[in-house]
């Protein structure tokens, strides 16, 4: 999968340092708009290799973008690697990086919820009669 349009096909190496100087945020944005296609089929291929998961294509477009920034501030063209090798395999880890932050944020939540509801449980009355109100803080 590659990039598509003209902006991707004028990648030299001095538009990347340009991107880097100060003042470079077009020059960035302009390799961000030329990339974001490629970033969004790493998360299309991931959601795809992952049919059972619950996962938000929103959320996948998301962690590649900002996988995506990470690989164009990161990217050094001078060590011979073409780009998209580069961002390819970054995209990938913040896309799977997101993905287990968001599990485990859903697995603590669920968590949470369940401990809740067997408090509240626990202050039922274990008998069909009611209690009184002091044996209610008794139990409490």
């Amino acid at each position: 999968m590659s990039a598509s349009g003209p902006a991707a096909d004028e990648l030299s190496p001095d538009l990347w340092a340009e991107a880097r100087s100060a003042g470079g945020e077009a020059v960035r944005a302009r390799i961000f708009e030329a990339y974001l296609p490629f970033a969004r089929g790493v998360a299309r291929r991931i959601r795809r290799e992952r049919p059972g998961a619950d996962l938000d294509v929103d959320d996948l477009r998301q962690y590649a973008a900002e996988g995506l920034l990470q690989a164009i501030d990161r990217f050094d063209p001078e060590r011979g690697v073409p780009f998209e090798a580069f961002a390819g395999r970054r995209i990938a880890g913040a896309v799977m990086d997101g993905v287990a932050a968001s599990s485990e944020s859903r697995r603590r939540g669920a968590f949470r919820s369940r401990l809740r509801a067997e408090r509240l449980r626990s202050l039922r009355p274990a008998s069909p009669e009611r209690l009184t109100s002091g044996e209610a803080l008794d139990a409490l």
